[in-house]
């Protein structure tokens, strides 16, 4: 099975992560792989992430749900860092 047929032109944002095309690459066009049905215009760093991420829900949600247990870490630190960059020595 070959590529299908776009539904809309190219843009020029990634319609994934919305940063510019870059003027070296084009957009990959990307489908659904059981369907080959057509989905939208990713940059090569957007494509490859779904991709090794499983090309599906399910493997973007395990990602999301990983990120989010070390975002409450995150979190957690950045009011000792904001004090401490309150409280610094002007001037310095």
């Amino acid at each position: 099975m070959g590529l299908p047929e776009p539904t809309r032109p190219e843009p020029t944002n990634c319609e994934c992560c919305k940063r510019n095309r870059n003027p070296a690459r084009s957009f990959s066009l990307d489908h659904d792989h059981p369907t080959g049905k057509f989905r939208g215009w990713l940059c090569y760093s957007c494509n490859s992430a779904i991709g090794k991420l499983g090309d599906n829900l399910a493997g973007l949600m395990r990602a999301v749900e990983y990120l989010r247990r070390f975002e409450c870490v995150a979190k957690a630190r950045r009011p000792f860092a904001f004090r401490a960059q309150r409280y610094a020595p002007v001037g310095k």
